[in-house]
């Protein structure tokens, strides 16, 4: 539907390629531990999910690989996950190539999001949005419309999580300020240093403070809950509106939604 899909790689990896050998990996998976998240803006977004209230129901926008669904399958089995691709040629890639299943709690929708968003009115714990058309973000999935009909489809303390890759700088600025508006503006983005990746984090409720976020993910790593540090990743926080702080009580004490952004 995008042109060409291309997959290859050796005997470790495997890509997922959109276009030609010289474009960017749209998947990357390692084939010795396929569950292992290789991108490091997979493992930002996995970060984002650790915020999320509940992880009972996920829907994720663009399957690529499936390299963050596999993810989902083995941290959280039984977990609920839809997802949405308009391409049936990268879905029967993904089937063959990179060992991708449907089952009756993993369903596979091969259909436009936002068809598929006005359609019905499911409910989700966490969203991730990640649907490109090569290298950029399809139009209609980049807009203020588009972000805030994905935020009208999360639960309450849901989380959503999308995937920023625009060609410029002035591209980008404008779908992170599109993102913040949507969300109200209780969110927060992410840069990736060795990439060109930017994750915005958008929340259905006011975020904790930096310092909160902070404290939660070294409490994550110290337990050990995912298998790869998340405090780089609050390191990283590009923006993130001071008035979205979550305040101490006079006793000290936190409040009941810092309580609620420990990890689970």
């Amino acid at each position: 539907m995008f042109g060409d899909i291309l997959v290859g790689g050796g005997p470790r990896r495997r890509w997922m390629k959109f276009g030609d050998e010289d474009s960017v990996n749209q998947s990357l998976v390692d084939l010795q531990e396929p569950t292992r998240l290789v991108p490091a803006y997979l493992r930002c977004a996995a970060w984002g999910l650790s915020l999320a209230a509940r992880k009972q129901k996920m829907l994720v926008i663009g399957l690529g690989g499936g390299g963050f669904v596999r993810f989902l399958r083995k941290r959280f089995p039984r977990v609920e996950i839809d997802i949405i691709e308009i391409d049936p040629t990268a879905v029967s890639l993904a089937k063959a190539h990179f060992k991708i299943r449907e089952t009756k709690h993993t369903r596979i929708h091969v259909t436009d999001a936002v068809l598929y968003l006005l359609a019905q009115d499911d409910l989700y714990d966490f969203i991730l949005l990640d649907a490109y058309e090569g290298a950029r973000l399809g139009p209609r999935l980049a807009d203020f419309e588009f972000f805030s009909l994905a935020q009208g489809h999360l639960e309450s303390g849901g989380i959503c999580v999308a995937n920023i890759c625009e060609p410029s700088a002035q591209r980008e600025k404008r779908t992170t300020a599109a993102f913040s508006r949507a969300f109200h503006h209780n969110s927060l983005d992410v840069t990736m240093p060795r990439d060109r990746n930017r994750i915005v984090v958008g929340a259905t409720s006011p975020l904790p403070s930096r310092a909160i976020l902070t404290h939660s993910a070294q409490v994550a790593d110290l337990l050990g809950y995912y298998p790869f540090r998340l405090t780089p990743f609050v390191r990283n926080i590009r923006s993130h509106r001071p008035e979205n702080a979550v305040r101490h009580n006079k006793t000290g004490s936190n409040s009941e939604s810092e309580k609620k952004m420990q990890p689970r």
